[in-house]
């Protein structure tokens, strides 16, 4: 059986709502950096050439033109830093509810998992318990021929006999539905799962 960490692991590799959301604050991240680069100045170059040639053959004049550009945000009314406070809190915002969903995640995994083992258990404890039922119905059966027992002992005996391999039944049941409701939670629940194949 795989252990908890690694199906939150796997979890967190297959889930697309997940995948979505760590996206999500990947673009809000970058959107933050955007905002913060329209603080910074920004150099720009140009240049342009032009010439002025009355037909093919004639050569007539040329203007050249270069410069530089120099842009920087000094004040623009407070809207930029508002607008930078804003992608602030928009990533803030989406960090949270991937913390939310990674913690709400690993709560179902780890809910699951406790599910399974307590479903192992239970067919261990109907597994001896149907053990227990069987030696018994053998001792009553010895002695009902040695006439130590009665007809009703021995009845009662094979009715405890079956209602323990039907707890049995049940409780493996309940133990791969369990396993099976544990992968779904992971996201690897699949055809070949062992808690079908088995």
């Amino acid at each position: 059986m795989p252990s908890e960490d690694s199906l939150a692991a796997e979890l967190r590799k297959r889930r697309p709502d997940y995948q979505l959301l760590q996206d999500e604050v990947k673009q809000a991240e970058l959107e933050l950096r955007g905002k913060q680069n329209q603080f910074m100045p920004t150099l720009g170059a140009f240049a342009t050439w032009e010439a002025d040639n009355p037909s093919l053959k004639e050569a007539g004049g040329s203007n050249w033109l270069a410069g530089l550009s120099l842009r920087w945000n000094i004040y623009a009314g407070g809207s930029d830093s508002a607008m930078l406070q804003a992608s602030r809190q928009r990533l803030e915002q989406k960090r949270r509810q991937l913390q939310a969903m990674e913690s709400a995640m690993a709560l179902e995994v780890h809910q699951a998992f406790i599910r399974v083992r307590s479903a192992e258990q239970q067919v261990l404890a109907m597994q001896a318990a149907e053990t227990q039922s069987q030696e018994s119905l053998r001792i009553l059966q010895n002695r009902y021929e040695a006439g130590l027992a009665t007809m009703t002992d021995l009845l009662s005996a094979e009715a405890a006999r079956s209602a323990a391999r039907t707890a049995l039944a049940e409780a493996i049941y309940r133990h791969r539905l369990s396993y099976a409701q544990m992968e779904n939670a992971a996201g690897i629940l699949a055809p070949d799962s062992p808690a079908i194949m088995k």
